[in-house]
């Protein structure tokens, strides 16, 4: 499935997001790897920065930052059922 640009627009500001939540790249990595044990380095942060955040991650970042960012806007592409948040 092809991407919009709104979509690419929402999971970059989304990351970005988490970036500034965490307190940087550094912090936002630390906390991934504080709940999981398939650890990320800063330059896969910023990979995701210019791709975009793998499935999994999305859901890490959702959990390591107690939900403050949501998995469907890091992947609203996949995680976007269509239905409006409650």
């Amino acid at each position: 499935m092809n991407m919009t640009t709104k979509e690419s627009q929402r999971m970059a500001a989304a990351l970005q997001s988490a970036i500034e939540h965490a307190g940087g790249v550094s912090a936002l990595v630390d906390e991934i790897n504080r709940i999981t044990t398939d650890k990320v380095s800063r330059t896969t942060v910023y990979y995701w920065a210019k791709t975009r955040v793998p499935a999994e991650r999305a859901v890490e970042i959702e959990r390591a930052l107690s939900g403050a960012i949501q998995r469907s806007d890091l992947r609203p592409d996949l995680f976007n059922c269509g239905f409006a948040d409650v």
